[in-house]
């Protein structure tokens, strides 16, 4: 049977749209790259993403720049990519609350893949440091669960948005009663730590200074392995409750991106994360790359965190607007 007219325009239309696709995802980028950034300017992660974007913007030849918008949660970034050209040229930084905690306890703000954006690259985790006051009458994670099975919400949690659900983590696996005081940001939980007033915060690489000071103490880490900004502190696995986490960041792009564009994308950050000049900053900020490289592996990873976070927020009830 000889293909009727209508089937022959369809292929050669296929055909001419795929051969565009490819041209264009061999000649981009044709202009700036403007990665979003969905937290004040200075952070540690910012100075990490500019040290892999300078290596990317040599490596691609066009300029990679970076724009703060923060506020709402986090959220200004992966709103704007939802609507905005899938060419490549817009990119944003998402992290583990924005596509997975906030989605999992806000029912009117959903984040998913394929509709809402395109998963591009791992870029970076760090574990988070359980610290506390100096006056806590224990000084480790099995002391710590001892003490509040002991004493059910005599201590004091600080809950930030960006550690409450950890919290919740820690709490349900270890199956104890705390008290939750919630916090705008880790500063001020800071301050508080340190007079006494709270008891316990997570925390990430910022608090290196308060125990060398002497003004915190640190008792482990959430990691699946011993951080090496604070080797002598052991896991939570280690410590006998089975729970590994890392706050992580990732790029992704609007919905309608290329594969091939994506993929462009995804070779020339993971080429930027493995230089030395890139690796160095990283380490000195407690960074830790590498894990996952393929957009495959990332799309996967966010998949499985859904089905790990999902469970722990709704049984916590805790709720986001």
């Amino acid at each position: 049977m000889k293909p009727t007219r209508n089937f022959q325009l369809l292929t050669a239309s296929l055909l001419a749209a795929g051969a565009v696709s490819m041209a264009g995802a061999q000649n981009f980028p044709t202009r700036p790259i403007s990665i979003i950034i969905n937290s004040p300017a200075g952070s540690i992660m910012e100075g990490s993403l500019r040290s892999a974007g300078n290596e990317v913007s040599r490596l691609l030849g066009q300029p990679v720049v970076t724009e703060n918008r923060p506020g709402a949660n986090g959220r200004l970034g992966v709103m704007a990519i939802k609507t905005a050209a899938g060419d490549g040229h817009l990119l944003t930084v998402a992290n583990d609350s924005i596509l997975i905690s906030q989605p999992s306890a806000d029912p009117s703000f959903q984040m998913e893949q394929g509709r809402d954006y395109q998963p591009v690259a791992f870029l970076m985790e760090f574990p988070l440091v359980l610290a506390g006051s100096t006056s806590l009458p224990f000084r480790d994670i099995r002391g710590l669960i001892q003490y509040a099975k002991a004493n059910p919400k005599k201590i004091n949690w600080a809950a930030t948005a960006g550690n409450m659900f950890i919290t919740e983590m820690i709490r349900q696996a270890a199956g104890i009663e705390i008290t939750t005081i919630p916090y705008k940001g880790s500063s001020s939980s800071f301050i508080d730590i340190v007079a006494g007033r709270t008891d316990l915060v997570f925390a990430g690489s910022d608090v290196a200074t308060f125990f060398k000071a002497g003004k915190m103490v640190g008792l482990g880490t959430t990691g699946g392995q011993r951080w090496a900004m604070f080797p002598d502190l052991p896991t939570f696995t280690e410590s006998g409750i089975p729970v590994a986490s890392t706050v992580w960041y990732g790029l992704v792009a609007p919905p309608t991106t290329p594969p091939e564009v994506i993929a462009k994308l995804n070779d020339a950050f993971n080429t930027a994360l493995k230089l030395p000049q890139v690796t160095k900053i990283m380490d000195t900020n407690g960074m830790v790359t590498g894990r996952l490289r393929t957009t495959k592996e990332f799309s996967a990873f966010i998949q499985s965190e859904l089905g790990i976070w999902g469970p722990v927020i709704r049984k916590s009830g805790i709720k986001l607007e």
